[in-house]
């Protein structure tokens, strides 16, 4: 930041006060008069065209950025006549021959003198003392032609004035001298921990009222955590206005980040449960420095920012999107739990945060859950209020413990995830659907408990949809959802169910009965129809989905089947669209 000059001018002349400041942010001027605001003077640059006696004063901007607010020095306007004396009325000219203009004094007493010439008829001098604090009161100069008086100054510019006044109370116009109280005081800076600070002003006498930076840098090893004493800051460089008896304290730790380095994954809901404005799945991504980048997603937005947290593994911010502002808090643990927890506030909700640290590696520690799974959502058990047929996809899990997935819900719309697992083996699973039209949001374990592979509580919630062709109402389904490992390479040289004979059958989706087709599951996994009702069904055996049509008997109408098959179960299912219903599919033995 470059400060506006102290100025001496003639009366009538122009003068122009300028400030220059850089800054990747907005900056707002507001220049002052004697700690007075200017109406009107909200540029970096204040233009003075014809100067008067009265304009002659101390004139300082303030700088304000989104975060920060700056203050620019004092810079007096001191006016004189032509020459640098004032005629009197009486024809006398007082002129000020010490302190010199814009003299910078460590002085708190000051004597000014000058010499007063062409007296006749002036009965007396006197002075004001003009500070920050407003224009002061006139008392008398003891002397005439030869005059002098010791001032009293205050820290900050001081305007002496002078003028004489005769018999009649007639007073001649004012010559007026500048001069800085530079008051010093003495700054204490220690630190605690490993790191630097520079410069080194420890001990060190400032000028009072003006801006000092200091910058921390930790140690190998450690990091910085905060300023402390006068000021408190969590960013390392801190700019500062000297107070007096100002002491200050920056603080560094051994980095705790490098045990927790990684990426974690979560999710956020609310205590009051589950809704699709306030729930979401969540990453972050922490540096060996504890900086970050957060990734939300709920069922109707996205928002992302990068921070860092404080020595403690906190933090405490805002993020902010066109029409919406999120309050976030988060915490990583930093004991060796792996877990990340938090809480996101937003207009009248709040929700609870919480993930995992990705702990797995292919190499080093591979995930005991790699592998192909077929991943079960089952239906409502009445089709008036939510679709009747199952919902389905497969999983795959690498050595790394990535988690990849991709299925369909069981009124048509593809879905697709990808997540990582945590030690604990838990996948948290979330699906925002597309245009804001629902979410589906699960805690998800990899637990083998002989019945499942996969297993979880399910919340899948669609709002109303005017005009939808399925659930115009909308529906809340709260189930679990089930996993069932699946071996490609068996399912080549096997069957993928173990039976011959089987049965599909067809409940729901507008039917007023089911129906039933009997089917030959051959050693190749191919299907044959044993039923006079056409029905086509094909595996892909590579992830255990099928899919296939079936005549509707009532109509003729061919029907499109869709679903997986669960080894662990003994069965596959699916869903299959009536006219504004969604029906399941059930494909097993006889």
């Amino acid at each position: 930041m470059q400060q506006p000059k102290s100025v001496t001018t003639s009366v009538g002349k122009p003068v122009t006060f300028i400030v220059k400041a850089v800054s990747n942010r907005h900056l707002k001027y507001q220049w002052y008069k004697d700690g007075a605001v200017l109406a009107g003077a909200t540029s970096p640059t204040l233009n003075l065209r014809k100067t008067s006696f009265d304009q002659a004063g101390i004139y300082q901007v303030q700088i304000d950025t989104v975060t920060n607010r700056l203050s620019g020095t004092n810079a007096p306007l001191e006016i004189v006549s032509q020459p640098a004396s004032l005629d009197l009325i009486l024809g006398a000219s007082i002129a000020i021959t010490s302190p010199r203009a814009a003299t910078r004094s460590t002085n708190g007493i000051v004597k000014f003198q000058g010499r007063t010439s062409n007296t006749t008829g002036v009965s007396t001098l006197e002075y004001r003392l003009d500070t920050s604090d407003g224009p002061g009161q006139y008392q008398p100069v003891t002397g005439i032609k030869t005059w002098s008086v010791p001032v009293a100054l205050v820290p900050g510019t001081n305007i002496f004035r002078i003028r004489a006044r005769d018999t009649n109370n007639h007073f001649s116009a004012e010559i007026a001298r500048s001069i800085d109280f530079v008051f010093l005081s003495t700054l204490t800076v220690i630190q605690v921990g490993a790191g630097k600070i520079t410069p080194n002003l420890n001990g060190k006498s400032l000028e009072v009222g003006r801006d000092y930076t200091l910058t921390a840098a930790p140690a190998s090893g450690n990091i910085f955590e905060a300023w402390t004493g006068s000021l408190t800051s969590g960013l390392p460089s801190l700019t500062f206005t000297m107070q007096t008896n100002m002491f200050l304290e920056a603080d560094f730790l051994l980095n705790p980040f490098p045990a927790v380095k990684g990426n974690y994954a979560g999710l956020f809901y609310g205590n009051r449960g589950v809704a699709v404005e306030s729930s979401g799945f969540f990453t972050v991504a922490v540096t060996d420095q504890g900086a970050f980048t957060a990734k939300f997603q709920t069922g109707t937005t996205n928002f992302s920012f990068a921070s860092q947290f404080d020595g403690q593994g906190l933090f405490s911010g805002e993020a902010r999107i066109p029409g919406a502002r999120f309050s976030v808090t988060l915490q990583v643990d930093l004991t060796g739990a792996d877990e990340i927890t938090g809480q996101i506030v937003a207009g009248r909700w709040q929700s609870q945060v919480i993930g995992d640290r990705a702990t797995y590696d292919a190499h080093t520690n591979p995930a005991p859950q790699a592998g192909t799974y077929t991943l079960l959502i089952p239906g409502t058990n009445d089709p008036a209020l939510g679709p009747a047929g199952d919902s389905f996809g497969s999983v795959q899990v690498d050595a790394g413990g990535n988690i990849q997935f991709s299925g369909m819900l069981a009124y048509g719309t593809a879905i697709s995830q990808g997540a990582a697992m945590s030690k604990m083996g838990l996948w948290p699973f979330f699906i925002a659907l597309p245009g804001g039209k629902g979410s589906v949001i699960s805690w998800l374990s990899f637990t083998n408990r002989g019945s499942d592979d996969i297993n979880g509580a399910l919340d899948w919630i669609v709002p109303a949809q005017p005009g939808a062709p399925y659930y115009p109402l909308g529906f809340t389904n709260i189930n679990f959802a089930y996993g069932s490992a699946y071996d490609p390479a068996a399912a080549a040289t096997n069957r993928v169910l173990p039976f011959t004979n089987g049965l599909v059958v067809l409940t729901g989706g507008n039917f007023n009965v089911p129906f039933t087709n009997q089917v030959i599951l051959a050693a190749d996994n191919s299907i044959s129809s044993q039923s006079t009702n056409a029905l086509t069904l094909s595996i892909k055996t590579s992830n255990g989905l099928f899919t296939g049509n079936v005549m509707d008997p009532a109509t003729g109408n061919l029907l499109s089947l869709q679903g997986a098959i669960y080894p662990e179960f003994g069965y596959g299912s699916g869903f299959f669209k009536g006219t504004n219903q969604v029906g399941r599919i059930f494909f097993g033995p006889e």
